[in-house]
């Protein structure tokens, strides 16, 4: 959306996030890059979504999120967890709306997967998910970031944190994470948890994979 894009560079610069020599370097850069690339003559823009987003680009999207995704902190080789586990096992996605982490909540439910409920950021409480889930022997979290920029924890707030690591001092947590990796420097103490897992992304292909 060359429009949107426009307007979020003037923004930047407006806001002095952005000097015009931040530009003048970052266009450079694409100029640079698109020379190494042999494209000086015109590209032809007919059908160009259709011919970017084929069934090849879907596949290599794919697998790079197949290979991006980290698994951090894995305690006593809880994971991977299975259908045919033993374990009862409890599903719980946070997001600021059931939308932010639609994709990964109905996987839950249509493999059966456990006991699965969606709640939003601000209302999220450890001692509420505890009785929750009480006859569960492990709770996988699913922590949705609504937002991309750094302020304000990517738009997590404060007490999510804080109350994640309680429930994960009194349950077993495994804690996937769906934004940047940098999320994790809010946590006090990440050992509390059973399994930790960066899946750097939040978009529906990404919740897919993971």
């Amino acid at each position: 959306d060359v429009k949107t894009t426009i307007s979020i560079v003037k923004q930047l610069i407006a806001e002095k996030h952005w000097t015009e020599e931040d530009l003048d370097k970052r266009v450079r850069k694409i100029l640079a890059a698109k020379y190494w690339l042999r494209f000086q003559q015109p590209i032809s823009t007919k059908n160009l979504s259709a011919r970017l987003n084929n069934a090849n680009a879907f596949f290599l999207n794919e697998l790079l999120r197949q290979k991006a995704i980290t698994l951090l902190l894995n305690s006593n080789h809880i994971l991977p967890l299975t259908v045919a586990d033993t374990k009862k096992i409890g599903f719980l996605t946070l997001g600021k709306t059931y939308r932010n982490a639609k994709t990964i909540n109905e996987y839950a439910v249509k493999y059966k997967m456990g006991l699965s409920q969606f709640g939003t950021l601000t209302t999220f409480n450890a001692e509420k998910t505890k009785q929750t889930f009480k006859n569960q022997d492990v709770i996988v979290v699913s922590l949705h970031a609504p937002g991309r920029r750094p302020k304000h924890h990517y738009g997590i707030p404060d007490m999510v944190f804080k109350q994640l690591t309680i429930l994960a001092k009194q349950k077993k947590v495994v804690l996937q994470i769906f934004g940047s990796p940098y999320l994790l420097n809010n946590f006090e103490n990440l050992g509390v948890f059973s399994a930790v897992v960066i899946a750097y992304d939040n978009d529906k292909l990404t919740q897919k994979t993971a």
